[in-house]
């Protein structure tokens, strides 16, 4: 089961957009349903997803996913349990700091677009 998450970056664009916000939809339900100890296998594998996809996807495919990605980060780094919120804010910085690594040039302004949700959450 594994391999599904891994190969992501092998489904065509409107495939992984669907994917990415079926992930969302699933771990938004997990986290609801068990609001004192949240299950976070889908979030957990969102941020995978995100990953294998952010180095494989062209940049406005890409900024395309990251968009229902943050929100979805977003409104877990603001929820009410601790633990959860501190999982989501950390996975910000993992995804920030791989994306941060990438090139980039100067007309384009991807790095700061990537970084906008974050501002919500601080």
């Amino acid at each position: 089961i594994e391999a599904i998450y891994e190969r992501s970056s092998s489904l065509s664009a409107p495939a992984v957009k669907d994917f990415v916000s079926q992930l969302c939809h699933v771990s938004n339900l997990e986290i609801s349903f068990h609001h004192t100890q949240p299950n976070i296998y889908n979030l957990q594998k969102l941020v995978e997803v995100t990953h294998y996809n952010m180095d494989k996807r062209p940049r406005l495919i890409f900024a395309e996913l990251w968009v229902t990605v943050a929100d979805h980060l977003t409104a877990t780094a603001l929820h009410s349990n601790p633990a959860l919120a501190m999982y989501a804010v950390d996975s910000f910085r993992q995804l920030s700091i791989q994306y941060l690594k990438r090139d980039e040039l100067e007309v384009f302004e991807f790095q700061k677009r990537f970084l906008k949700p974050l501002e919500t959450v601080m």
